[in-house]
């Protein structure tokens, strides 16, 4: 059998513990977000959805391009992102 090389164990490695603490990170902060839901304004509820919104959509482009596809061929990420955009500026 193969061995894997070093440097990609360790890139690996990296990856995954900058994904768990991504989650960690993400986690506390929806917990967060639901505790204080009843004292944020509708404005900033929002900005928060717009900002989960863009850390998904940038997830799924990652996972996309590790994949070996060209995200910005996918039709459903162009139109998230469109209305990414849209949706910022106001």
């Amino acid at each position: 059998m193969q061995q894997i090389p070093e440097d990609v164990i360790k890139k690996l490695s990296d990856f995954d513990k900058a994904l768990t603490s991504f989650e960690d990170a993400l986690d506390n902060h929806l917990n967060l977000q639901s505790q204080q839901n009843e004292q944020t304004s509708n404005l900033d509820k929002a900005k928060f959805e717009l900002a989960t919104l863009f850390a998904v959509n940038s997830l799924y482009w990652t996972y996309l391009h590790c994949k070996g596809k060209d995200p910005s061929q996918n039709s459903e990420l162009a139109v998230e992102l469109v209305f990414l955009i849209l949706f910022s500026n106001y």
